[in-house]
């Protein structure tokens, strides 16, 4: 075989060569995860129970293929498992517990699966349902091949002959579970995820989620109210639900009355600094009339033409409206104000949880309060810039009510929203 000088060094096996679209990402190269893996693994088994279900067995033979195919099933069940297994490490440190997992000395299902279910239990009472529909599916591989050798060789260690007790598996039964398995994992996949993004907000007790302390709020009479009998008959009500000691229902309570949606919830909303609403609507009053004026000007023919008579008048309107507006808004609205509507509109845009809005506020008025001070240009760039957000008062309006601001964002609604706000602009604000 004559070797390529451009490959020398190189395996010449497992390496790039064209066409391109034929080389995988592997390694550093793409920095695929465990899911990853897992998720391949899955497509290789659909591929080849499809490949043999279609050809009935003819010339792609069921007797041979039965064991890549389970094998690669289990090893995909084996990798959601194990990446469960290090998310609930992760979940833990959160809540200041300990949890370890060996992940590359654990290769048997059921000691995996058992880790899962005894650590997830004491972690968050969401994953108790999906691990029962779960049970059977794995309850089944674990009694057939526990730790990955029956359909890798046809002996065990001990020289005994695998599946003897089995003699038979349907690949269409076989594609039936295993779809119904893999959707199950991937819930729980997408469970890991959506509870490691809650739980980095850092809302929640040693033995309270935030969604519980959210389901509580909801369970609370109005907080003018918690002198009244009503509340002791929702204390009683909220411990038994949830089995609190009287400690940890106060710490719930405390939690709730200091974080700014639940305090709405129960009728005691949180201040949020820096948003007087005289500031707040004169900006919106200039969004609103930018708005129809976009909606009702006619276009020049060539104005998408770089460089056309067209472009070069829409250009000069454009700098002449916006001139308009800074003359509007200069002197009536002040950096801090401009950094918190930001931060409400980033809040509302990334139907985040109230927790970050220190990280959009802070940085936002350090640097809008230095451009007010140093640099007129940039700080005058930047409210032109917050005007042209087509759905600034969609984002706001829903970010308001994230803040616990309910209040405020009805009154928004109803000073924009009316049947005097043009159709093009009520479309902008995507609320109807």
């Amino acid at each position: 075989m004559t070797i390529n000088p451009a490959h020398a060094g190189q395996n010449l096996t497992f390496r790039g060569e064209e066409p391109t679209w034929a080389n995988a990402c592997v390694g550093k190269n793409g920095n695929p995860q465990i899911i990853d893996y897992a998720q391949g693994f899955v497509k290789g088994v659909d591929v080849l129970l499809d490949q043999v279900i279609a050809n009935r067995g003819f010339k792609l033979y069921v007797d041979e293929l039965i064991y890549p195919i389970c094998f690669s099933m289990r090893h995909a069940v084996e990798l959601y498992l194990k990446d469960t297994a290090l998310q609930l490490v992760s979940l833990a440190a959160h809540r200041k517990a300990t949890v370890t997992f060996d992940l590359d000395g654990s290769h048997d299902i059921g000691k995996i699966w058992q880790h899962i279910v005894s650590h997830s239990q004491a972690i968050d009472r969401r994953y108790a349902p999906l691990l029962t529909e779960l049970h059977p599916y794995i309850d089944d591989l674990e009694k057939i091949d526990a730790t990955g050798q029956v359909f890798r060789y046809p002996f065990s260690n001990l020289n005994k002959k695998h599946l003897e007790d089995v003699a038979v598996i349907n690949v269409i039964v076989l594609k039936q579970r295993f779809g119904e398995l893999i959707e199950l994992l991937k819930q729980l996949n997408y469970l890991n995820s959506d509870l490691g993004d809650e739980y980095r907000l850092g809302t929640f007790t040693n033995v309270l989620s935030r969604k519980d302390l959210f389901e509580i709020a909801k369970m609370l009479p109005p907080r003018a109210q918690w002198s009244h009998s009503v509340f002791s008959e929702a204390k009683d009500s909220i411990r038994e639900k949830y089995v609190l000691s009287m400690k940890q229902f106060c710490v719930a309570l405390d939690k709730i009355q200091g974080h700014y949606e639940m305090a709405d919830i129960i009728g005691a909303p949180l201040e949020l600094p820096n948003l007087p609403r005289s500031e707040l609507f004169v900006f919106f009053d200039c969004w609103v009339n930018r708005q129809k004026k976009n909606s009702t000007r006619e276009k020049f023919p060539d104005e998408d033409v770089l460089g056309s008579d067209g472009f070069i008048e829409v250009m000069k309107r454009d700098f002449l409206e916006e001139d308009e507006d800074w003359r509007k808004l200069k002197g009536q609205i002040s950096p801090d104000t401009l950094a918190q509507i930001r931060a409400v509109y980033g809040i509302g845009y990334e139907k985040a949880g109230c927790e970050l809005h220190p990280h959009f506020f802070d940085s936002l008025q350090k640097e809008l309060n230095y451009f007010f001070r140093d640099d007129s240009k940039k700080y005058r760039a930047r409210v032109l810039h917050y005007l042209r957000k087509s759905r600034l008062i969609e984002c706001v309006v829903r970010g308001l009510k994230y803040m616990g601001q309910s209040a405020l964002s009805l009154e928004v609604e109803g000073r924009y929203l009316t049947a005097n706000t043009t159709q093009a602009a009520a479309r902008n604000y995507g609320l109807r």
